[in-house]
């Protein structure tokens, strides 16, 4: 009886899988009544698609090679000549009777900048040219140019330069409040260019990893606020600073600044100045030479008011026909924020502030008696 269990059990095996082989051998065409296979000469022409068109990769590559040959001709290498003081000797008491004379020292660094006009007006880094005593553009094809300093905002980290001219190429300008996370960007600079005699700028390729992050400068030498920078993986490195970084169609979307590493070379954490703030920077520099002292119309004061030590930051002082009071601010009135960022010290204010120009809306959100309001109105010069 045993016997004939395991002789008929073996026979339904065997059944079965010639039924399978007999299918795979005829390319899957049977048919059910109730249900339809994927035939295997289905399955093959779809692998062979997924394998050999690479429309997708191709058109990709194309736009990158494209923009980075339209956008490399906009970019140029700042070659800075600096003097710094030295000190030959330790502070000494007779210093304050005799004084203290130091040596200088010339110093050459290099940056990177891009063309946003056709008659040479030039946006870089701050930090690129701060304290320099000569500066030379070198253009894409190899040539020489002395550039002025049209004005420096050391505290946005923008400068402009001037070239004389009338026939440069121009970079095309993105809306950077447009951008999102997973875009591809760009990033073109002239690294090491010191050490590599080459003109032609270096392309790097990545994807925008982050937007709006906010910080005080990383090297915590000076003032510089960083506020909603774009972070990107693509490689940033020394003599960078002061290149566009470029959306895939080769349009400007930010203006490479500085990277976070404990080497000193590129780790894939990279940031850029939103273009459309540097847009406001550069209008007051060409128009101004500066940046225009912007009048609030109050002043505030501060007291901790919890554990965390955050303050609570209450109107004192008034302008009297200010913006601010014609908008309905008064006395008393505590500041809660500026523009959408909370304010809980005066580190907040100053990175609320840093991106507020004469002419802007601002819009304050306060508490009076404690009743939350809004109150918007337009940012006037210091007279």
């Amino acid at each position: 009886m045993k016997h004939r269990y395991l002789t008929a059990l073996l026979v339904i095996v065997l059944v079965s899988n010639f039924g399978l082989i007999y299918f795979i051998l005829n390319g899957g065409e049977k048919r059910d009544n109730k249900e339809e296979y994927v035939r295997k000469a289905d399955f093959e022409a779809l692998k062979h698609a997924l394998f050999q068109d690479s429309t997708y990769s191709l058109d990709l590559e194309t736009k990158v090679v494209l923009s980075a040959k339209e956008i490399s001709k906009s970019v140029v290498s700042v070659n800075v000549l600096k003097r710094h003081a030295v000190r030959t000797r330790p502070y000494s008491i007779f210093d304050q009777f005799f004084g203290y004379y130091p040596r200088y020292q010339e110093v050459k660094s290099v940056g990177t900048g891009v063309i946003i006009t056709q008659d040479g007006y030039i946006i870089t880094n701050a930090h690129v040219v701060e304290q320099a005593i000569d500066i030379t553009v070198v253009l894409n094809d190899g040539l020489h140019q002395e550039a002025k300093l049209v004005g420096i905002a050391e505290d946005h980290d923008v400068a402009v330069l001037k070239i004389e001219g009338d026939d440069y190429h121009q970079a095309k300008i993105a809306d950077s409040d447009k951008l999102q996370i997973g875009r591809w960007s760009i990033a073109l600079g002239n690294p090491y260019s010191f050490i590599i005699k080459d003109s032609k700028p270096t392309l790097s390729f990545g994807v925008i990893s982050a937007l709006n992050r906010n910080f005080s400068d990383p090297s915590s030498n000076n003032n510089k606020i960083y506020k909603r920078m774009i972070q990107t993986d693509a490689a940033i490195n020394p003599g960078n600073s002061g290149g566009p970084l470029v959306n895939i169609q080769g349009e400007v979307i930010g203006i490479n600044t500085f990277i976070l590493s404990e080497s000193g070379g590129s780790v894939g954490i990279g940031f850029a100045i939103p273009i459309n703030r540097v847009k406001k920077v550069v209008y007051e520099l060409v128009k101004f030479g500066k940046i225009r002292t912007i009048d609030y119309g109050f002043q505030i004061t501060s007291s901790t008011i919890t554990r965390n030590n955050d303050q609570k930051m209450v109107v004192v002082r008034m302008k009297k026909g200010s913006a601010c009071e014609k908008a309905g601010l008064q006395l008393g009135d505590t500041l809660l924020a500026i523009n959408g960022l909370a304010i809980s010290d005066r580190a907040d204010i100053n990175l609320a502030v840093i991106d507020i120009f004469v002419g802007d809306e601002v819009l304050l959100d306060i508490v009076r008696n404690n009743q939350k309001m809004q109150i918007s109105y337009v940012i006037e010069e210091m007279g």
